[in-house]
């Protein structure tokens, strides 16, 4: 405990100190941090080494970020194949890493594993996010989680301590009840957790939970559901952008822009074979610098983002991106070929009276049927007006129908994708 303690503080200084080079200074880095792990994979990883001989590269070949491309991309299900233990480094196995897992979401439970050096370094990652919030080491964070958390060894000193809401708990009153037991100064949470709060606290207990901000992640944040939230706290909203398989990729900073984490992941958008440009919507390749137990070169995430281009006036010198629009398999693909991303889709939604959760399937080309739970006092009422603004969203092309349930499958941790598309693109 006393060795991560070290190590972790240690990252958090270099991961503050990262934050504040230049940007040309962070492309140099990456680029050194690439050869090094391209060299390492080639050495270690039996599973990358016959990759890159089956595509013709070698070490020498990748000396920067633009000889990415000549490295071929890797995907879950090729990962699965292979076997995932089977991926693992030289000297690496189950029983000296930490195992991560999916949340299920997709129907699959998918496992991961990374070195503890890789760990400490997330902890540093995350530790840089809330700082640059707000967050002190001795205030009190409410973490919403289905399993317990993993004992922290700075906690032994008083310092970083969370208290879970356990969302084991099938009634959201529940997680009202642990809110206002620990009363915390921040609160890290999915949104649509948050959601389920606020429709089901009153307004004298909200105004008993009064965190000075909320770090949210692992969901699609739109901004009505963004201004939702906040309001509903009376405090400020800040997005998390991250994987099981890397955890921390990009972050917002106090001025609401995304930065990508450079010193932890390489992001790249394409498009077409081709690098997407600023504005331009690419499906995410992703690149980890951190995790030698298993190393991952242009991994397909599954999802579709949008680069950006800007210098943030905040003082980081990370690259910045627009936003994620959602997984490639949470777009809509509508008979004419029009396709709509979640964040097309949600607000929908947002405004309607006594909502608590939703998910919306993409059954066929032509049919998606709605889940929704909603208030009591709503129900009758609710179906018809989705029905209504969702045809008139996907401009009659779709049979919309909408089911009323009284509570929403989620996967494994508690995560709800509130679009599943089961039609494959044309």
């Amino acid at each position: 405990m006393m060795r991560d303690a070290i190590q972790q503080g240690a990252a958090v200084i270099r991961a503050l100190r990262n934050e504040r080079l230049t940007p040309d200074q962070v492309r140099r880095r990456q680029d050194r941090s690439l050869r090094r792990m391209v060299e390492y994979a080639w050495n270690r990883s039996r599973f990358y080494r016959d990759k890159f001989e089956a595509a013709g590269v070698r070490p020498e070949d990748i000396r920067s970020i633009a000889d990415l491309a000549r490295l071929p991309t890797t995907t879950k299900a090729e990962l699965q194949r292979y076997g995932i233990t089977r991926a693992l480094a030289r000297g690496y196995s189950p029983a000296n890493t930490f195992e991560d897992a999916t949340s299920g979401s997709s129907g699959t439970v998918m496992k991961f594993y990374h070195s503890r050096e890789a760990y400490n370094r997330y902890f540093a990652f995350a530790y840089r996010h809330l700082a640059a919030i707000g967050y002190r080491p001795w205030h009190r964070v409410a973490y919403t989680a289905y399993e317990r958390l993993t004992p922290l060894p700075w906690e032994r000193l008083g310092l970083g301590r969370r208290e879970r809401v356990d969302l084991t708990q099938a009634d959201p009153r529940g997680y009202v009840a642990d809110l206002l037991r620990v009363r915390p100064h921040f609160i890290t949470a999915y949104p649509s957790i948050l959601q389920l709060i606020l429709a089901t606290a009153t307004p004298a207990e909200l105004s008993r939970i009064r965190p000075r901000a909320i770090h949210l992640h692992s969901e699609l944040l739109t901004e009505g559901l963004r201004r939702q939230i906040s309001e509903g706290f009376q405090c400020d909203c800040f997005d998390d952008y991250g994987a099981f398989e890397f955890h921390h990729i990009a972050y917002e900073c106090p001025r609401h822009r995304y930065h990508l984490a450079a010193d932890n992941v390489i992001v790249e958008f394409v498009r077409d074979g081709r690098p997407a440009g600023p504005g331009e919507e690419g499906e995410i390749l992703l690149t980890g610098l951190s995790n030698r137990a298993m190393p991952l070169f242009r991994y397909a995430i599954g999802d579709v983002g949008v680069p950006g281009d800007e210098i943030c006036p905040c003082g980081s010198g990370f690259p910045t991106m627009k936003l994620v629009q959602g997984r490639v398999d949470d777009f809509v693909v509508l008979p004419s070929g029009r396709r709509l991303s979640p964040r097309a889709i949600n607000p929908v939604y947002e405004h309607l009276p006594g909502l608590l959760e939703h998910v919306l399937i993409q059954e066929s080309l032509d049919h998606v049927l709605v889940r929704v739970n909603v208030a009591e006092a709503h129900r009758d009422s609710t179906p018809a007006v989705i029905e209504r603004e969702l045809g008139a969203l996907f401009g009659g092309e779709v049979r919309v129908e909408v089911r009323l349930t009284a509570r929403i499958a989620r996967g494994r941790t508690g995560k709800l994708r509130t679009v599943i598309s089961k039609v494959t693109p044309r």
